[in-house]
């Protein structure tokens, strides 16, 4: 099955416009970006490719300088597939705090988010974090890509 990169962000838009996906992502915060991973990344999506929706955000401000309990939940999955079968919507969203924490580890999975193509949104902090994240491109990453060339 052959999708273009247009089609592909232009099917997540309509998808993440449904209202249980749209209030399930304004209830995190508010987003930095919006990716799309996976299969059509890569550029070898099938005919049952679900997609795979990555979304950095920010909490608010309220919860992050509040006196009370922080939430210790710093990554939201929803694999709605589990729920309707038919779905195609894999949604991962991860707060800047734990993003920033995996980019400076050199983490190549959350490097890609940065690298992407398919990233259709972008916030005004989004250079910011791109900065970072190129800052975050080491050595220590070839083992890591060095089996795609394979």
């Amino acid at each position: 099955m052959e999708t273009s990169s247009e089609d592909a962000i232009e099917k997540v838009r309509q998808l993440i416009s449904e209202p249980r996906v749209n209030t399930f992502i304004g209830g995190l915060g508010k987003p930095l970006f919006y990716t799309i991973s996976g299969a059509h990344m890569y550029g070898f999506p099938s005919q049952d490719s679900d997609y795979d929706v990555r979304v950095g955000f920010i909490r608010p401000t309220s919860l992050i300088l509040s006196l009370g309990e922080k939430p210790k939940q710093a990554t939201w999955g929803v694999d709605v597939r589990k729920k309707n079968p038919s779905d195609q919507l894999d949604l991962y969203a991860m707060e800047a705090e734990h993003l920033l924490n995996n980019l400076l580890k050199s983490n190549g999975n959350y490097l890609e988010w940065f690298f992407n193509p398919l990233t259709f949104y972008k916030s005004e902090h989004y250079g910011e974090l791109e900065h970072i994240a190129k800052q975050c491109v080491t050595k220590k990453l070839f083992d890591h890509f060095n089996h795609f060339s394979a």
